[in-house]
């Protein structure tokens, strides 16, 4: 599932339809972590407080010497998709990860899969 998760965001960044996503204003809690701030739309659709998801996106982002990143967007939405967007100073989509999944609220497991997943393309594909 990893492969194709990193396998289809390489593939769209080339065909450069990777395109910035929309993020309502409405309902976005922010933190800064390490001068990355973050950002959590569908709070509480996440199943989890936004203190706990950036601080494990931001954890990432600076294990994976991740310089190139310049804000973190977490989405929940009631469809059940939980999607991760990583931007960079210009704010162009440097990676964009999502999963759908049946849980309501989205639980941690989904969250955990998702970072696991980034880390593993930033690693490989350090921007």
């Amino acid at each position: 599932m990893r492969a194709r998760i990193a396998a289809t965001v390489a593939l769209l960044a080339m065909a450069g339809l990777l395109q910035p996503s929309s993020v309502a204003a409405a309902g976005r809690t922010e933190m800064a972590n390490r001068d990355v701030p973050c950002h959590l739309v569908g709070e509480a659709l996440a199943g989890e407080g936004h203190g706990r998801l950036c601080q494990m996106f931001t954890r990432i982002v600076r294990d994976t010497d991740g310089d190139a990143i310049h804000a973190i967007e977490l989405e929940a939405r009631q469809t059940g998709e939980a999607i991760v967007t990583l931007r960079g100073e210009d704010g162009a989509v440097i990676a964009k990860m999502g999963e759908v999944v049946m849980d309501r609220p989205i639980g941690l497991d989904t969250w955990n899969y998702l970072a696991r997943s980034l880390r593993d393309y930033l690693e490989r594909e350090a921007p």
